[in-house]
């Protein structure tokens, strides 16, 4: 049987840490497996993974700064947020690959060399949580490496960390470290399959846009224009406030969906350079068909639901 409790503080740090390690504990009246954090920016994020190891009583975690938090009870910002795991029928292993930026591959690679699964043949079903350094890009690279590398045996989920749309540093955790241009994985090796579905529900709502340059996370130009403009004609067109100066609030409803065989991949946009260009969260092909992406809440629902 699997066990599942999940706390929340406004707390900060080593205070933070230790409550929310007691909660986890009293929820599951033991030892969790393994503990997922979301935690807030700006606070002493190895002083709350010391405290949370120490009041839960495990060293198996994962998790990452985050850009608002929220349960199921609350949401917000300036919170922390865990959830613990307890699964006689999983191992769990929390892993790490460093140099994100410069060497992909070799991050994949050092990830998938201390996984477990090959030495638990009874947990024959294998996945991993995985979460990156958003800021270091080269995600997708990544997850490719990791495949490849795991000879396609896993199956990989996840996410990026944040730091409240500031998009200056944004940190990883494995056990107690904190990491920059990093990635960690929760290792997850089951007796039974773990069910993943992804739908977004986001739809185009611009014209094609062909990427024309790009440079991983920077879209340099889209129907070779600098790419900026496509965000501030789409802006025109919709009637929506598009500012260079705070492109924030547009970019959080207006995302870039690259065309695949699939369906559409989202790329988030995170900031706009100097000369144009506009940063993503990961990487955008150069020569792809995108578009901007808009939703609501119901396509929103209906993807939950899908999913």
């Amino acid at each position: 049987m699997t066990d599942v409790a999940i706390a929340q503080t406004h707390l900060t740090g080593a205070a933070a840490g230790t409550t929310l390690g007691q909660q986890v504990r009293t929820q599951l009246e033991r030892v969790p497996d393994a503990l997922i954090v979301f935690a807030a920016p700006g606070q002493d994020h190895l002083a709350l993974l010391e405290g949370l190891a120490s009041a839960a009583g495990t060293r198996t975690i994962v998790g990452c700064s985050s850009a608002g938090e929220f349960t199921r009870d609350e949401s917000g910002q300036g919170l922390t947020n865990v959830t613990a795991i307890r699964a006689p029928s999983i191992r769990f292993s929390a892993v790490v690959g460093t140099r994100l930026a410069a060497d992909a591959v070799g991050a994949a690679r050092a990830m998938a060399k201390d996984f477990i699964g090959a030495n638990v043949p009874d947990f024959p079903f294998r996945a991993a949580l995985v979460l990156v350094d958003a800021l270091a890009g080269h995600t997708e690279e990544l997850i490719d490496a990791l495949t490849v590398a795991t000879a396609g045996t896993y199956r990989f989920f996840g996410g990026g960390a944040g730091d409240d749309a500031r998009f200056e540093r944004t940190q990883v955790f494995c056990g107690t470290s904190v990491y920059a241009d990093a990635a960690v994985a929760l290792e997850i090796a089951s007796q039974k399959a773990v069910g993943i579905g992804a739908r977004h529900g986001w739809a185009p709502a611009s014209p094609p846009l062909r990427v024309t340059q790009a440079d991983a996370g920077r879209l340099v130009s889209l129907n070779a224009a600098p790419a900026v403009e496509a965000f501030e004609e789409h802006a025109e067109r919709s009637t929506q406030h598009f500012d260079r100066r705070d492109p924030m609030p547009f970019f959080l409803h207006n995302v870039v969906g690259v065309e695949t065989p699939g369906g559409y991949k989202l790329r988030v946009p995170l900031g706009i350079a100097e000369d144009g260009s506009v940063v993503c969260a990961a990487e955008v092909p150069e020569g792809t068909t995108t578009h901007i992406m808009s939703t609501g809440g119901d396509s929103a629902a209906k993807a939950a639901a899908e999913a």
